[in-house]
Parts: C-alpha cells; sequence; structure tokens
C-alpha cells in the first residue's frame, strides 16, 4: 500500500485461507505417501511475480541483474551518477538481502576482531582477579561434545563441569525470543540446514538416542534441556 503497487488477477495471496482449505479438500481420502502436491496450488505474491508483459509475451525479469545493467549504462550517461541513487531502484537492499529475499548472514568475526583489537590498544592490563564472566549459551551448548546413549542428566552435568572449570564465576544467557515471529527466525531456520526434527518430551534419566545437532536443531528441545540444567 506504501508503495503503491498493484497486483493483477494472478496473485492470490490475500485468499491463503481458502488455497490452504482447498488443498485439504484434496487430500481427503488419499494415502499422504502417494500425494503430491501441485505447483498451481501453492500460494502467488508480488515477490514471486518477477515477469512483465513485452509485446504480448511474458517475459522473466530479474531485478538484481536490471539494476546492475542500468547503474552500468548510467556511468556513461550521467557525470554524477548519485543523482540516480536518491530514487529507490531495487525491491530491497542488497547490501542486507540476498537473491532469495533473504537477510545475509552477519559476520560476527570481523565484529569480534575489532573489539579485540579494540581492547588490545586502549588496556595494557586486566585484573582478572575479580573477573565476571558473561557466557553465549547459544554458542556454548553446540560446544560439548555429547556421547551416544548418555542420559540426559549426564549431558547437563559436563555443561556444568565445563563451566566451573574454564569460567568459575560466570553467568550464562541465552535468547529468549517469544514465539511470535521475530527478525531472527530466519537465521534459527538456516542454522538448522534443513534438518527436521520432532519435538521430544525427555526426562533426566532417559538417554539420548540421537545426535546433538539434529536433536538441538528443534528449539523446544533446546528449551527443554535449558530448563533441565
Amino acid at each position: 500500500m506504501l508503495e503503491r503497487t498493484a497486483s493483477d488477477s494472478s496473485v492470490n495471496a490475500d485468499s491463503a485461507e481458502e488455497v490452504g482449505k482447498g488443498i485439504i479438500q484434496t487430500l481427503v481420502g488419499k494415502n499422504i505417501l502417494d500425494y503430491t502436491f501441485r505447483k498451481k496450488q501453492q500460494l502467488i505474491t508480488l515477490s514471486n511475480k518477477t515477469s512483465v508483459k513485452i509485446d504480448g509475451e511474458l517475459v522473466e525479469v530479474d531485478p538484481q541483474l536490471l539494476f546492475q545493467r542500468c547503474t552500468a549504462v548510467a556511468n556513461t550517461l550521467f557525470d554524477d551518477i548519485s543523482v540516480i541513487f536518491q530514487y529507490e531502484l531495487c525491491s530491497v537492499p542488497s547490501s542486507l538481502f540476498d537473491s532469495n529475499g533473504l537477510p545475509r548472514e552477519a559476520h560476527k568475526s570481523v565484529l569480534s576482531d575489532s573489539i579485540w583489537n579494540l581492547v588490545k590498544s586502549e588496556t595494557t592490563e586486566i585484573n582478572t582477579e575479580h573477573v565476571k564472566y558473561v557466557s553465549d549459551g547459544g554458542s556454548l551448548i553446540h560446544r560439548i561434545p555429547w556421547v551416544k546413549g548418555q542420559n540426559f542428566s549426564s549431558i547437563c552435568e559436563s555443561y556444568v563441569q565445563y563451566v566451573i572449570k574454564h569460567y568459575s564465576d560466570a553467568t550464562i544467557v541465552f535468547d529468549g525470543y517469544p514465539d511470535i515471529p521475530t527478525l531472527k527466525d530466519v537465521t534459527h531456520v538456516r542454522r538448522t540446514k534443513g534438518i527436521l526434527t520432532p519435538k521430544v518430551e525427555f526426562t533426566a534419566d532417559m538417554p539420548c538416542r540421537s545426535q546433538k545437532e539434529v536433536f538441538l536443531s528443534n528449539s523446544y528441545n533446546r528449551d527443554l534441556l535449558k530448563c533441565l540444567a
């Protein structure tokens, strides 16, 4: 609405509920293993419509490629190319989003190196006598190797012993993202690397039968493990 973008009749994202119910109706009485979802059943959004009609024919347009070509031509047409950048030239900022429209991964290592260089240049000596450590629980939970068949109580104890040994006085901080959609959701999905794991209801004495990374790919399992620890 803000961009005054109008869709044609093929865009049906506003009818998502009706489309979903229609798909469910086609599933009734059929074996789910034999059922095939058709491409025509998918919702079509404005972002999916990258084709334009030229002389009556539909032509696929890559917005990113079009932007690059326009800026290349602009170098020969404008003395001051900054003039054309006063207008919105692409659907999303390419510095923040990749070609799939997903946010780019943050280069945390670059930030970490900058912080360490800053600390080293301004601090000659650090008093470690009364140091309070704050550790990222999300990183810590992936750091300790698990032994297959080990019960969850022993797994939690291995984390506790690791923290006591390396940090003594430490505070472990885990992210507290709500159950509603947030900007971090894309990052969480990317980290699963396509692994789909069901929720596991476990107790302290129950042995772990799955691989660590597979088990932790489900946020419910991670949260339950944190509560147990």
